[in-house]
């Protein structure tokens, strides 16, 4: 985008009743792309309209941030919002571990699995890709 368009774009997010960041802190660390960082979270905050922010910081990373760009981000998040800690499994290590187990059966061979779920299915990642790698044996 050019200079124009991209500061059309960030504008623009003032205009959605709610805005959802997802992964804070994987951004590049740039100081271009913690500046528009900035703009975005402070055009929300002073705007008092609700944010979403998911992180796989931890809150005391976000308390203690390790430089003035991230504070100045950070603080605001904090300022208005409420942060909630969910807890538990991580479905990416566990399909991550499902598929190790499976390559070490199969022997050396890498796989690429292109994953779909039905909106009906019940079947997690790992048990799909279970599944599809048993029934891949089986045709061995």
């Amino acid at each position: 985008m050019f200079a124009e368009d991209r500061a059309a774009f960030i504008a623009s997010l003032d205009d959605y009743s709610l805005l959802v960041i997802d992964d804070l802190g994987v951004e590049r660390n740039t100081e271009y792309a913690m500046e528009q960082m900035f703009t975005v979270i402070d055009s929300r905050y002073r705007s008092k309209k609700p944010l979403i922010v998911t992180t796989n910081l931890k809150l005391e990373e976000i308390k203690n941030p390790p430089d003035l760009a991230h504070t100045r981000i950070y603080d605001r998040i904090l300022e208005r919002r409420a942060p909630v800690l969910f807890s538990g499994k991580n479905f990416r290590e566990e399909g991550a571990r499902a598929t190790k187990a499976a390559e070490k059966k199969i022997g050396r061979t890498t796989y690429i699995v292109r994953v779909h779920f039905s909106k009906t299915s019940k079947e997690t990642m790992s048990d799909k890709i279970k599944r599809m790698l048993k029934n891949e044996i089986r045709q061995m």
